[in-house]
């Protein structure tokens, strides 16, 4: 006696080519390689956009500088003489006259938006950071009639070609290509 198919049990009945379960190496291959591809162009999207949000933000930044520097100027009547990144925040935060001289005034510029290398703004010897955790390069220029400043930063790979005996920057040093400069 034949008994009928139990209504809960599957009967799989196969006639003719055999049975493909899964998947072959080939088709595994394939989609792994097209995930590896969309990642790849995704990361590399994200980066090239992250990389234009700090440079952007190194240009405001800078922006926000040379405008404190040119207040200094107006109040002081001379730039900071001496370069480097303690002699800027020392005289933008009210701490330093023109000569390096000390001084008790208000902040020309709100340091709550920058970084600092050290978290207390009066602490000698602090710097202000660029987005890429490298100090901003100030020089004041005071010979000659125009007397005036240069500001930048070193951008992402933290290279610098330093200006020229005359005192011009090779902007198209390799050192130099994506560095991010206040008047330029």
């Amino acid at each position: 006696m034949i008994l009928p198919p139990h209504p809960f049990r599957v009967v799989r009945v196969f006639r003719g080519s055999s049975l493909r379960s899964g998947f072959t190496l080939i088709e595994l291959l394939v989609v792994i390689t097209i995930i590896a591809v969309l990642a790849a162009i995704t990361l590399g999207i994200s980066r090239g956009a992250s990389e234009r949000a700090a440079t952007d933000r190194a240009r405001a930044e800078l922006a926000v500088l040379s405008t404190a520097l040119e207040e200094y100027r107006r109040v002081f009547h001379d730039y900071p003489q001496q370069a480097g990144g303690a002699v800027l925040l020392a005289a933008l935060a009210g701490r330093a006259g023109p000569t390096g001289s000390p001084l008790q005034r208000a902040p020309l510029v709100a340091l709550e938006g920058f970084t600092l290398e050290n978290h207390n703004p009066f602490l000698a010897g602090n710097v202000l950071l660029d987005p890429w955790n490298q100090p901003y390069v100030y020089s004041p220029y005071l010979a000659g009639p125009r007397r005036g400043f240069r500001l930048y930063s070193v951008g992402p790979d933290g290279n610098d070609h330093p200006p020229t005996s005359t005192g011009m920057i090779d902007y198209d040093a390799a050192a130099n290509l994506d560095n991010v400069y206040a008047h330029r």
